[in-house]
């Protein structure tokens, strides 16, 4: 996986989304 190769706010999203699914 390269981080450079994504902006920041995808790197977020992928965060956000990732806390989601943990909390159903």
């Amino acid at each position: 996986m390269a981080p450079s190769a994504r902006p920041g706010i995808v790197i977020g999203l992928d965060v956000m989304w990732l806390m989601w699914l943990m909390w159903l």
